[in-house]
Order: structure tokens, then C-alpha cells, then sequence
């Protein structure tokens, strides 16, 4: 999320705090302090991405739920993972969304 950067913050939303880029206003749960701290924050978005996998029985579109959510997520894998073509997420394609993310992560960590 945050390309590594560990004073990362707002990269693409300026909730986003962290080296996960946790976005604050969607993770009320989540304090800044747990946000900043880089050894919580990593195993934070190591489960929630580890709990969307299992939830969707499919990597992308875990990895894709981390991202955008649950709903937007699951809409892209039922459609067949399609580079464009979705819901809107504000002015953004959710579909195109999706996979612009999946790859970008499977490109950092290849």
C-alpha cells in the first residue's frame, strides 16, 4: 500500500495512514498509534488479507477485498475478474480498481 515508504500517509487518500495505508475513517477500530506502528499494522493487514482469501476461497480476490472491500470485491471475482467494467467507487471503476491493485501487488512481491 504504501510502496515500503514507513512515513507513508495519504498516499492515495489522505485517511490513509501508515505502512499499510489503513484507511482510519473505514477502521474506526484502529487507533493512529496501531496505524503507525509498523509490526501491528503489518500482522493487521496480513490477517485481514488472510481472512479474505479464506472468505472468498480465492487469493485476488482477497488480496482485491483489502483494497476496496468486501461487496466491491466479491462483485469482481463473481463477474469473472474483469479489468473494467464495475460499480463505481466515487469517480473510480471498481472493477478496474480491482485489478489494478491485484497486480500491483502481485508485481511488489514477485
Amino acid at each position: 500500500e504504501s510502496r515500503n515508504d514507513p512515513v507513508a500517509e495519504g498516499v492515495v487518500n489522505p485517511d490513509d495512514e501508515g505502512i499499510v495505508q489503513i484507511n482510519l475513517h473505514f477502521n474506526p477500530s484502529v487507533t493512529y498509534e496501531q496505524a503507525w506502528d509498523p509490526a501491528w499494522a503489518l500482522e493487521n493487514g496480513a490477517q485481514r488479507i488472510k481472512a479474505g482469501i479464506a472468505f472468498f476461497e480465492d487469493e485476488e480476490g482477497g488480496v482485491a477485498a483489502y483494497n476496496v472491500g468486501r461487496i466491491y470485491a466479491r462483485e469482481w471475482v463473481r463477474a469473472g475478474k474483469p479489468a473494467l467494467g464495475g460499480p463505481q467507487i466515487g469517480t473510480q471503476d471498481a472493477f478496474a480498481r480491482c485489478t489494478f491493485y491485484v497486480k500491483g501487488v502481485r508485481a511488489a512481491i514477485c
